[in-house]
């Protein structure tokens, strides 16, 4: 009897963000079911380490790939989408993972911007109709799916998973009190990069280090405010590996997501892992597990970002150590060998039962 093919889409391995998805969850349950099931990796580059590469060296959401996508179709049972760069149409039998609605928010109503709007409900639209699981990454996104497909809900086929947790096991003790500030993600207005770095102006005694994967990039005028601050007191990294981005948290005394908007967050629960203490925004996802947390802002107002921001520089190290373990016992621990269980559960009987 042939076994059943599932193709999944790793491209985004190795990065950070989305990439860390790819790599802690995804590859770990494909591991898993090599032993019941032929599984070929859609790739960027050859992976030596994996059996079956597909290679797809192209632009993520272009007309290239769309085609590319067109001529897997004959070939596979079963395809995982992690991310979302995906075919816009046809294509049955997908397993998705959906993380945010970030296409949705826009701060200009520009007609690019629009157009991008009608194409994000296009990919949308096509995952609804033609996907036998979808997985969210958070109850908040798939809240936030319910609300922008509110007739097109069907709970048999939907299911959400929680990643913004820890594993208290694993996670690492405060040691550092180094004042060295991170912020961790892309150059796009939702992420509100502006606000911190403008908070930080005048302030003493602290270093920020940047780290992005450029998209959003810098041009013209539009960054200007990162000239605010004096150039010893800022770095910014681009496209760093998982690996080098772990080390980041490992070194960092305070992590900074000053976000508008977050499907899942979970930036800040990597930093805890790693024992670096966080200062959030206060927005859905965050409150999901940090409702009572006192270090959370108005991602609107720069006053009380910049007040928490120097109350925190001026703590002493056993106050700082003290806000971690106060913060880490809010979370709730999961091991992630359990996040990589249930997903595998759940597609392991999709393939088995179509």
């Amino acid at each position: 009897m042939n076994r059943l093919q599932l193709f999944v889409d790793i491209r985004a391995s190795g990065q950070s963000g989305l990439g860390r998805y790819v790599d802690d969850v995804v590859l770990p349950v494909c591991k898993k079911l090599e032993d019941k099931f032929d599984i070929f990796y859609l790739v960027n580059e050859l992976r030596p380490d994996l059996n079956n590469n597909i290679l797809i060296n192209v632009v993520h959401f272009s007309i290239k790939e769309q085609f590319l996508f067109f001529t897997l179709k004959e070939k596979y049972d079963f395809i995982w989408f992690p991310t979302l760069a995906q075919p816009l149409f046809g294509f049955s039998n997908r397993i998705v993972t959906i993380h945010d609605f970030a296409q949705f928010i826009f701060r200009e109503k520009t007609l690019k911007l629009r157009l991008r709007k009608y194409i994000s409900k296009l990919f949308f639209r096509s995952i609804i109709y033609h996907s036998h699981l979808i997985i969210f990454n958070s109850k908040f996104t798939q809240s936030e799916f319910q609300k922008y497909f509110p007739l097109k809900v069907n709970s048999k086929n939907q299911i959400s998973i929680d990643l913004s947790t820890i594993d208290h096991k694993k996670a690492i003790r405060y040691k550092k009190n180094n004042n060295s500030i991170l912020f961790v993600g892309n150059l796009k207005h939702t992420k509100n990069l502006q606000l911190l770095v403008t908070s930080l102006v005048n302030l003493e005694g602290f270093h920020l280090t940047i780290v992005t994967n450029g998209y959003g990039r810098i041009k013209d005028n539009s960054f200007s405010y990162l000239n605010k601050i004096d150039n010893a007191k800022i770095t910014i990294l681009w496209n760093i590996t998982n690996q080098e981005l772990t080390a980041l948290y490992n070194k960092s005394d305070l992590y900074v997501m000053p976000s508008f908007y977050e499907g899942w967050g979970y930036t800040p629960y990597e930093a805890l892992q790693c024992g670096c203490n966080i200062i959030v925004s206060n927005i859905p996802p965050i409150n999901q597990f940090l409702k009572s947390y006192d270090f959370k802002f108005d991602p609107r107002s720069r006053n009380e970002l910049k007040k928490l921001l120097t109350n925190y520089l001026i703590m002493h190290e056993e106050e700082k150590k003290d806000l971690f373990l106060k913060t880490k016992l809010i979370i709730p621990s999961r091991q992630d060998e359990d996040v990589v269980n249930e997903t595998y559960q759940l597609i392991s009987r999709v393939l088995s039962y179509g």
